[in-house]
């Protein structure tokens, strides 16, 4: 089974500044079933990163992830998803920052439900741990930036 779809939600920002604003993003996204059980999926999308006073990022996002549906065959069901990706920046507000391109590892947690045998929504909580220590483009301590948000997708299944 192949499913196409969009989602879209909000994320905080938390890194060597105190908490951001929450920011918008959206992707788009493919999953192909791998089991009853799991799927891999694909995203492109678009993020902002924004601390007033201190930086502003636009990024393309792209990340590749394992979903696992804890029970496949129920109208409902709760999902985790292991993911993976980098964020490449389009548009930048800092000169602080030396890089454009920030790897990142992920999970998210969230119900699925079937509206019907080709629509569902998901509603998940995500958190991006960054594999650097640069998005604001300052390097304090020794903890990375990362993300906190939600986000809710549609999407379209096709069997096959």
């Amino acid at each position: 089974q192949l499913s196409v779809g969009a989602s879209a939600g909000v994320e905080q920002y938390n890194g060597d500044f105190a908490y951001s604003n929450y920011q918008p993003f959206a992707f788009i996204n493919t999953d192909i079933t791998l089991s009853k059980f799991l799927s891999f999926g694909q995203n492109v999308g678009y993020r902002y990163s924004y601390k007033k006073n201190y930086f502003s990022h636009q990024f393309l996002d792209a990340s590749v992830d394992l979903k696992f549906s804890m029970f496949p065959y129920h109208k409902g069901t709760p999902i985790f998803v292991l993911k993976g990706g980098t964020c490449i920046t389009v548009k930048s507000k800092d000169v602080r920052s030396n890089t454009n391109v920030y790897p990142y590892i992920g999970a998210e947690l969230g119900f699925k439900y079937r509206l019907n045998k080709n629509f569902s929504l998901n509603l998940t909580g995500m958190y991006s741990y960054m594999l650097t220590d640069e998005i604001d483009g300052v390097k304090n301590g020794d903890m990375n930036d990362k993300y906190w948000g939600a986000k809710l997708g549609f999407f379209y299944h096709i069997n096959f």
